[in-house]
């Protein structure tokens, strides 16, 4: 089966792309490895300063097996002590900013020594990811300067690229939670006014706040000042389908992702088209809005023309206000997980209600068949213990048919019991999605007629009539045959229950082009239409009419398990009553079943 790849699975995959074509392409040499200290990456420049055949080779190995760092004092090479060793330091570092050179010495496999710089830097992840780092090796050179920025800068865009890949963390939400909450309206509106009130403050032309959402690679603006609706409905629209890329080039996004502020040129910047002609030379103030441990977004304010200074006031009071943002929209967060730890906690309150009510009821009801069974049990008990055995046939006949009765009325006690330990066992298989069924072909004539001459025995004073098709149309269909039994018996029990004795139960078995329909009619009376679908439900029962019958033993459970019985075999359920008329209850299986 070919896999479908969702938009943000082939923005994954194209960032991953870019990523291991750059990693590979720079000629420094360079290692991500783990805090085991194994590595998980190397490009051919490291795999050559290490002694390393190919890039398989390193990968799953410990970094200690190859790179060997010395340190010089007084003309002799010691081995890097563990407090000194700057790949350890990066493990232990909170900042993705990169870590100052180290110049040490690198023992080659040959044995020679090389003199380098080494840069390291930790990789942004959250509490639950294995921490990681990256390492780049440059071979020392006069300019050290301008090898330091430009080591520095790779650094940089390399983690700025990182942070592009899926890594499979909760923080993965956060920028999308982000989202949701800054669009809220409420929301919205405040930062609205903000905004408004930092560019009417810095007499700037245009100002708006956007997130950046790496996992999706994509921005939204949520909102923007200075903007006529034609030029924000273009905005939003080009944001839509658009990479990052499109917006933020990889060099201010790596800066940004390290909470730098920028000042930049608008000419500096990627611009499509279709945003270039409306708007004319500006400096762009850019603030990173950090939240929930990362950069979820960013506050731009532009001023016209280019090179435009922004003065330190200037600068500390879109501080503050980004600061603003960020503290109110922690409060929605808070507020927003308040409400959901108070839904949940009363989601569980009813649901240590309706517990206890079920055990309240499972109890007392499960109670009511183990007394009959146990009275009876011992009144045939007494009877045995009474030692005088009947001495004409009169009296052993009636002995033997009280006797009888009493084995009897325990046997329904304990037959009753049994059902409902049934239905306890199989509502739980339902509730874990572990109930199965056990398809046999079947002939549904005979499993009818069966089911209703057993009834008829338990209840020999009910009238039963039975509606066969002929002989000739024989139904075999694959079911479980002691779950359909159940439905209707059920359904049987139920019209025995709630209509006068009188009058006869009619159940009937017909053809229905695909499907077969089984009707079980009473002329009792009747389910109120506002019960009509309450009565499926789980634990419901019906108080708007009286048992007439037999004792009212239901857990709630018995039309609730027939539906789901019946729903999955393919089929429907139904009830058709209309007060004071018949009343219907019915169930439908497809003749297809069986494929």
């Amino acid at each position: 089966m070919t896999e479908q790849k969702t938009p943000i699975t082939r923005n994954n995959n194209r960032n991953k792309k870019e990523f291991y074509s750059i990693f590979g392409s720079i000629n420094e040499g360079a290692f991500v490895y783990d805090e085991q200290g194994r590595i998980l990456l190397a490009n051919s420049v490291a795999n050559r300063l290490l002694g390393l055949k190919s890039r398989e080779s390193s990968r799953g190995h410990l970094y200690s097996e190859y790179l060997h760092l010395y340190e010089e004092v007084g003309g002799q090479q010691f081995p890097l002590s563990t407090q000194a060793d700057p790949l350890t330091q990066a493990l232990q570092g909170t900042s993705t900013r990169p870590v100052a050179a180290h110049q040490v010495l690198l023992q080659q496999a040959s044995g020679n020594m090389l003199h380098v710089d080494v840069y390291c830097a930790p990789i942004p992840a959250d509490r639950t990811s294995t921490r990681k780092a990256i390492c780049i090796i440059h071979e020392a050179s006069v300019s050290a300067n301008a090898d330091t920025q430009k080591t520095q800068q790779i650094i940089q865009a390399l983690l700025a690229l990182m942070g592009l890949l899926p890594g499979g963390s909760d923080n993965e939400e956060y920028p999308q939670m982000a989202t949701e909450l800054l669009t809220s309206p409420d929301m919205q509106m405040i930062t609205k006014s903000i905004i408004d009130l930092l560019r009417s403050q810095l007499a700037s032309e245009h100002a708006w706040l956007l997130t950046i959402d790496a996992t999706k690679d994509q921005v939204k603006f949520i909102v923007m000042s200075g903007f006529t609706p034609e030029q924000e409905a273009l905005r939003h629209k080009a944001a839509e389908n658009s990479p990052i890329s499109a917006f933020i080039n990889p060099k201010y996004l790596a800066r940004l992702l390290m909470q730098e502020i920028l000042i930049v040129s608008r000419k500096d910047i990627p611009i499509q088209e279709s945003l270039r002609a409306d708007i004319g030379a500006e400096t762009l103030l850019c603030l990173p809005l950090f939240a929930f441990n990362q950069v979820i977004g960013c506050l731009v304010l532009a001023k016209s023309g280019d090179g435009i200074q922004y003065s330190a006031g200037e600068i500390e009071l879109v501080k503050a206000m980004s600061m603003l943002i960020t503290l109110i929209l922690k409060q929605f967060y808070l507020r927003t997980q308040l409400l959901q730890v108070q839904a949940r906690e009363q989601a569980l309150s009813e649901t240590y209600q309706r517990m206890n009510e079920f055990l309240d009821l499972a109890s007392h009801e499960l109670c009511t068949p183990s007394t009959i069974l146990m009275g009876n049990l011992q009144l045939a008990q007494r009877r045995l213990q009474r030692g005088k055995m009947p001495a004409t046939q009169e009296q052993w006949e009636h002995y033997q048919a009280n006797m009888h009765q009493a084995l009897e009325n325990a046997l329904h006690g304990a037959r009753i019991q049994q059902r409902m330990i049934h239905d306890m066992l199989d509502d739980s298989r339902i509730q874990t999605n572990t109930l199965n069924l056990h398809l046999r072909l079947c002939n549904l004539q005979e499993l009818v007629a069966e089911t209703v001459a057993a009834q008829q025995i338990v209840t020999p004073e009910r009238i039963f009539i039975i509606e066969l098709p002929s002989a000739e149309h024989a139904l075999d269909i694959m079911i479980d045959a002691p779950r359909i039994r159940r439905v209707i018996n059920t359904f049987i029990r139920q019209a025995h229950a709630y209509s006068p004795l009188d009058r006869p139960i009619r159940i009937c078995l017909c053809l229905e082009e695909d499907q077969v329909r089984v009707e079980v009619r009473d002329q009792g009376w009747g389910v109120p239409a506002a019960e009509q679908e309450l009565i499926w439900k789980r634990f419901y029962r019906s108080t708007g009419v009286a048992v007439q019958n037999e004792l009212d033993l239901s857990l709630g459970l018995g039309l609730y398990l027939c539906r789901a019985f019946i729903e999955l075999h393919h089929g429907t359920v139904g009830v058709d009553s209309h007060p004071p008329q018949d009343t219907i209850f019915w169930f439908t299986l497809p003749l297809d079943a069986q494929e």
